[in-house]
């Protein structure tokens, strides 16, 4: 019976393995969310600017931890039985790198990557679309499709940081992205240049910042003074990441 069974299995699938169908492998999406019909309505943009926010804010105990931890203003004890996490906070701490785990450090590089590559695909998607058909004015649009380029930049400054020499990518098409000369790391002034030009177009394109206690509605948000943030975190280390200080420039942008 055993092999009888094991006949008629090798059978059928001999059988399945030759239909035309097996081979064709043409998507025909019934019950799933797709670019092509996600966009509906303003919440939908609105959903898709907040994205990012979500994973970038996890992405801040990688940098914390790569960052923070090896200096000297703080450390993260052992309590009792937390966090310990196989004495990798010690390590951290005593610069005993060779015994860190290198996810430890690669977790950098990955994580903040898939918040550049969630940026770049709403860009482009966003950059297909017109505001019109969403009820939307041009300064609105405009005021979520650069908190989109702020997030990205957020998201660079943290790879220059910690790796100094980044592949820059400002689009979402796999074909552009995989060409030899895109593969390749930017030098530090070009990443240098290109993060103060975007972040001095998010700071002419976002809204501003209401009053001194919170933002109101906008609370959490990228706004003017964000990416001016952002630009004296970028001034105040120029000297160091690509060998030219920029105080002036940091000090009127403070």
């Amino acid at each position: 019976m055993k092999l009888k069974y094991i006949i008629g299995s090798a059978v059928a699938a001999l059988l399945c393995s030759g239909l035309p169908s097996c081979t064709n492998l043409d998507e025909t999406v019934y019950d799933q969310v797709m670019t092509e019909n996600y966009y509906q309505n303003r919440q939908d943009i609105i959903n898709v600017v907040e994205h990012p926010f979500e994973h970038l804010f996890q992405c801040v105990y990688i940098r914390h931890r790569a960052e923070e931890c090896p200096a000297d203003q703080l450390i993260t004890p052992y309590r009792d039985s937390w966090y310990n996490d196989q004495g990798v906070w010690a390590q951290f701490h005593r610069h005993q790198y060779d015994d860190i785990n290198k996810d430890h450090w690669t977790n950098g590089w990955t994580g903040y990557y898939r918040g550049v590559t969630e940026c770049n695909l709403y860009l482009d998607d966003m950059n297909a679309l017109d505001p019109e058909d969403f009820k939307m004015t041009q300064e609105e649009w405009d005021a979520l499709k650069y908190q989109l380029t702020c997030c990205r930049a957020y998201a660079y400054i943290n790879l220059f940081n910690l790796f100094r020499n980044v592949i820059l990518t400002t689009t979402s098409n796999p074909e552009i992205n995989a060409m030899p000369e895109n593969r390749k790391q930017a030098e530090p002034k070009v990443m240098f240049d290109f993060l103060e030009k975007e972040l001095l177009d998010c700071i002419e394109k976002l809204p501003v910042k209401i009053g001194a206690a919170g933002n109101n509605q906008q609370q959490g948000q990228c706004t003017k003074a964000f990416a001016a943030g952002l630009l004296v975190r970028l001034y105040l280390n120029a000297e160091v990441w690509i060998g030219e200080a920029r105080w002036t420039e940091c000090e009127k942008m403070c």
